[in-house]
């Protein structure tokens, strides 16, 4: 799943024009840069990388496999009790 960043907020948080710009200008580095990376190893465009972001749905093997993201689809089974990774950029 491709999804845009985004940032928490403290329950009663009190926003202001000033500190809005701010987090956008900053969510929206930080998805310049990721989708920098992703552009870079993938066949993904800059353009389709903010649909991505934005979309934010789960894509299958054969669009990964379309879009560079994987070179090959083995037909392997994944054994049962392999560990689930999950990916989170802090």
């Amino acid at each position: 799943m491709f999804h845009g960043v985004g940032f928490d907020s403290a329950q009663n948080q009190r926003f202001e024009e000033k500190n809005l710009q701010e987090a956008l200008h900053s969510i929206l580095a930080d998805q310049k840069r990721i989708a920098a990376i992703i552009c870079d190893r993938t066949s993904i465009t800059p353009e389709k990388a903010g649909e991505l972001f934005r979309e934010a749905r789960t894509k299958d093997a054969d669009d990964a496999l379309k879009n560079g993201i994987i070179h090959d689809i083995a037909d392997a089974k994944i054994p049962s009790g392999a560990p689930i990774i999950n990916f989170v950029f802090n």
